[in-house]
């Protein structure tokens, strides 16, 4: 018996036990309402929902028994809440009858605790639903951070309990929220390697735009998940037995059943009982609003979220209470002793710095690059490649592949080398933010979004530096120009102009986005048309994640085989495509140097494909340095001029950075005035020559983690000092400090 027959019988018998209890109830008088089966459809639409994915062939098979129980047991647990939803006015009757009280008031009062009990056991079986999909060992689980997770889940419930007149149906929406939630973190993970976090709330509609390039293949675990939200509900619809009008007192006794049935009237709200119940509610409500906002979950329970193990964090600690430490590490919190005056003070000092004390703004090739840069005014061409990597660097890659050959052969750049990034598999944004702004989200907690959670206005950007320069500047992104806010964001930069999917209607794709070649045909139209001087930042799409689509031609695809003997078709999908840009980048720079006009070329990757975090754990399992996971935090960069820039040999000097310092270091390179923030930034590398939200590197090269104290001289005071003045590059006085749908530009 396959699967889907499986489902399908499951589905059968659900509904044949519902039939059966509505001809029964119906046939008993007073004993059915349409509540009952609105209750008893929701198991049957659980199982709907899992046969219509059945038949799409979206269950994880694996060996084929764990899906098979999972199939059952949620079966079995759909057809026991359908029953006893039908059947919740006989039960209702039967705790009348064991409680044996005859007025309803001290009924009422006496299954209160009852009453709370099932809700606690509902509450249990939520968090079941909420951990389940992506957490498969809930025995590694911090047993008080469980229990944190089960107490707020159960607050919240039994608040809803009481707002809802002591009914289990406003209740029912925390175990279906749990549901959602764990699903949803399921198929994050499994998207990007990484956990659903609080930065992704606010990019919805951004994750909704790309959600069609991914296949939504359930696991046994989720199955799993639905059944113990079906049981929470279950309990739930039972909660409410005080409450239903019933036919009978109670069960009845021999001798009850002959002297006939003893109607009672139904049970009527009391404008005391109401507002009491409000009352209790909203006072639950506002005793979880005051833990989660008023008590620092790092500082109180020790929670917090790794930037190397971020997912550990997550099924270690248990999900929500992370979620809420995460969230709460979104709040730009000011560092220590931080004035405005004196960092204002601080950044000054590190300005005349360059100039004076470190001699880089004063050295002959810099002066030399600011003349020829000041005197014609190159234009600057900036390519973010998405999910742009080199997969060779890696030992469990097939020691075949080579990686983007044309990228690494180039002998003339100004600079090159690795690039080392604040995200991995998604996240694009952060990259982005990184290398217009020079902040770095190493100091913005793990799983910040900056362009969608805060205000934009204050800070430096290349763009706005650009077009102080005379320069006409344009993004383009051949995608939704609503994604990770962009749209507001640009126009907040200084972009005169967005150019979006709509204007590449008609343009070559692959893979089913836009082709890199398509973006470069029109950077190429931009520069023969305008003789201006032009800063244009491209946001590719071409490499987007998932790599299953299967929309590669046979004869670009080569199959790669990992260290351990084992093939990974994503693997394979996606080095054709990082082959397809390469030859697109080799194409654009010869047009380039045959372009009769100036033009600066800055190109980088903004972060590694999600399949590198699985991989790197599972062949390295014996690293323990932070070399390790900065290995999956890193990509490749470029800066390359087509004509000869003056103080510099193009000779494809190997500088690596953080995409933090890549926007300084190359306008430095070309001669472009710098601001006194970028100037910070560059005396900054001295001591401290990357950051990432991984980790930090000292002036001696060792790679440390966030928390760790490198012991060299001089790396500590320049991470506190880029901290210093990075808040106040973004936020100032720290007031208005969040986005709005479009900010102020006053605050410019």
């Amino acid at each position: 018996m396959d699967i889907t027959t499986i489902c399908s019988v499951c589905l059968a018998c659900t509904c044949l036990v519902a039939v059966l209890d509505v001809l029964r109830a119906v046939a008993a008088e007073h004993d059915f309402h349409v509540i009952d089966l609105l209750w008893a459809l929701a198991p049957v639409a659980a199982q709907v929902f899992v046969f219509a994915w059945c038949k799409q062939g979206l269950l994880e098979w694996g060996d084929g028994s764990e899906l098979m129980v999972s199939v059952v047991g949620l079966g079995a647990a759909c057809m026991l809440m359908a029953h006893l939803a039908l059947s919740r006015r006989r039960f209702a009757r039967c705790m009348r009858g064991i409680s044996g009280e005859g007025e309803s008031a001290a009924y009422r009062a006496a299954s209160l605790p009852v009453d709370l009990i099932m809700v606690f056991a509902a509450a249990v079986f939520a968090v079941l639903a909420l951990e389940l999909p992506h957490n498969h060992d809930l025995a590694q689980v911090n047993p008080l951070t469980l229990f944190i997770e089960w107490a707020l889940v159960a607050a919240v419930a039994v608040a809803l309990y009481f707002i809802g007149q002591r009914r289990g149906f406003l209740a029912a929406l925390v175990p279906l929220t749990c549901t959602g939630f764990g699903i949803a973190e399921y198929f994050v993970f499994m998207f990007k390697s990484q956990p659903l976090q609080p930065g992704d709330l606010f990019a919805v509609s951004t994750a909704a735009t790309v959600a069609d390039g991914y296949t939504y293949v359930l696991s046994s675990h989720c199955l799993w998940a639905l059944a113990s939200c079906v049981v929470s509900m279950t309990l739930l619809c039972l909660v409410s037995h005080s409450k239903l009008s019933v036919a009978g007192q109670s069960c009845p006794s021999p001798a009850a059943a002959a002297a006939g049935p003893a109607a009672t009237p139904p049970l009527t709200l009391r404008p005391l009982g109401v507002l009491a119940n409000l009352a209790v509610g909203l006072a639950l409500i506002a005793a979880v609003a005051s833990n989660v906002t008023g008590v620092d979950y790092a500082e109180e329970y020790g929670i917090t979220v790794s930037a190397w193990y971020t997912a550990d964090s997550y099924t270690q600690q248990a999900y929500l209470p992370t979620f809420i430490s995460a969230f709460q590490g979104m709040i730009p919190y000011a560092p220590e002793g931080y004035d405005p005056a004196a960092a204002k003070g601080l950044l000054a000092q590190y300005a005349a710095s360059y100039e004076e004390d470190l001699g880089l703004g004063a050295s002959e090739s810099r002066a030399a690059a600011a003349a020829q840069f000041d005197a014609e005014k190159p234009c600057v061409v900036a390519v973010m490649n998405e999910t742009f990597s080199d997969l060779s660097i890696f030992d469990w890659m097939d020691e075949n592949y080579q990686g983007p050959t044309y990228f690494k052969s180039i002998a003339d750049c100004l600079q090159r080398g690795v690039l080392y990034v604040p995200v991995n598999g998604g996240g694009t944004t952060n990259t982005e933010f990184e290398f217009l702004t020079g902040n770095s989200t190493a100091n913005l907690g793990v799983g910040v979004y900056p362009y969608n959670t805060y205000n934009m206005g204050r800070t430096d950007n290349l763009a706005r530096l650009f077009k102080g320069l005379g320069y006409d500047t344009l993004a383009m992104h051949p995608y939704n120009r609503q994604n990770w806010n962009r749209e507001n964001v640009y126009e907040i930069f200084g972009f005169d102009e967005f150019l979006s999917l709509s204007d590449f209607s008609e343009s070559e794709e692959y893979r089913g986005h836009v082709s890199d070649a398509a973006t470069y045909d029109k950077i190429l139209d931009l520069l023969n048309t305008d003789s201006d001087p032009q800063f244009i930042f491209d946001v590719t799409m071409q490499n987007h994640s998932g790599y299953d689509t299967g929309l590669i031609p046979e004869d670009e695809l080569i199959n790669y085989t990992l260290s351990d003997g084992t093939d990974d078709p994503l693997i394979d999908e996606y080095a054709a495509s990082v082959a397809k840009s390469d030859q697109a980048l080799a194409d654009f720079l010869e047009a380039l140097s045959k372009l009769d006009r100036k033009v600066v070329v800055v190109f980088f990757g903004d972060h590694q494909p999600y399949m590198t975090v699985e991989h790197n754990s599972r062949f390295a399992t014996d690293e323990e340095s932070n070399e390790h996971q900065q290995r999956i935090y890193q990509t490749n960069y470029i800066i390359w001029a087509n004509y000869d820039v003056a103080g510099n040999e193009q000779v494809s000097e190997v500088v690596d950075l953080d995409s933090s310092a890549l926007g300084s270091s190359f306008m430095e390179l070309i001669g472009a005035p710098l601001s006194d923030f970028q100037k910070a930034r560059l005396c900054l590398r001295e001591a401290l020559p990357a950051i990432d939200i991984a980790g930090y590197r000292d002036a001696l090269g060792g790679w440390h983690f966030p928390s760790d104290d490198s012991g060299v001289s001089g790396t500590e005071q320049a991470r506190s000092d880029l901290a210093t003045l990075q808040y106040l590059n973004l936020f100032g006085d720290g007031k208005d400090v969040y986005a709005t749908k479009l900010q102020d530009k006053a605050n410019e």
